[in-house]
């Protein structure tokens, strides 16, 4: 079934979406603030005028930019003061940038193997280089967790209950999660 609606029914309501949608004029400045504020002399500049600009600082991709506010945005920037340059980053070996670095993986594993000692099991820390390694054993169980400067090693880490299968361990929290197990 179709229904037929006379022509110009529902213009007041497009009328209305286009009028609504079409509210592009600015806003009026905040309370105590001058419009002129907001203005400056590269704002009035026409087109033109700021090609001519940016050619005279030595722009030469002006001609790609066709848009005002590119070409101010270009011209801001070649006239801004130039920043210090960068030295080149060096790069060191991991052991080099563990030792300039916090050692945030000694806490952690310093908070682990306490906890690990509250359940029962007997856990002991070690360090090589930028990696950090607690393995706990209670009984059969064996619990190896492992930072990497700081940062948690999933492939380092495992668990294995009865000393021959292990298993991944996804975080540090699941590695709480089994120390809190009751002995198996």
């Amino acid at each position: 079934m179709t229904t037929t609606v006379p022509k110009g029914t529902n213009r007041p309501a497009a009328k209305a979406r286009q009028t609504k949608a079409a509210q592009n004029t600015a806003l009026p400045p905040r309370p105590g603030q001058d419009e002129a504020e907001n203005c400056t002399e590269i704002d009035e500049m026409t087109v033109a005028e700021l090609r001519q600009a940016a050619r005279d600082l030595g722009l030469s991709s002006t001609t790609r930019l066709a848009k005002k506010a590119e070409l101010i945005a270009a011209i801001e920037k070649a006239s801004a003061p130039p920043t210090a340059p960068r030295p080149p980053r060096r790069m060191g070996t991991l052991a080099e940038e563990a030792a300039k670095a916090p050692d945030t993986g000694r806490a952690k594993a310093e908070g682990l193997t306490a906890l690990l000692g509250k359940h029962g099991w007997a856990a002991r820390t070690t360090r090589s280089g930028a990696s950090t390694r607690v393995v706990a054993k209670r009984g059969q169980e064996v619990l190896t967790i492992c930072w990497t400067s700081g940062t948690y090693d999933y492939p380092a880490s495992s668990y294995s209950a009865d000393g021959t299968k292990s298993r991944k361990v996804i975080n540090v929290s699941a590695a709480k999660a089994i120390a809190a197990r009751p002995v198996s």
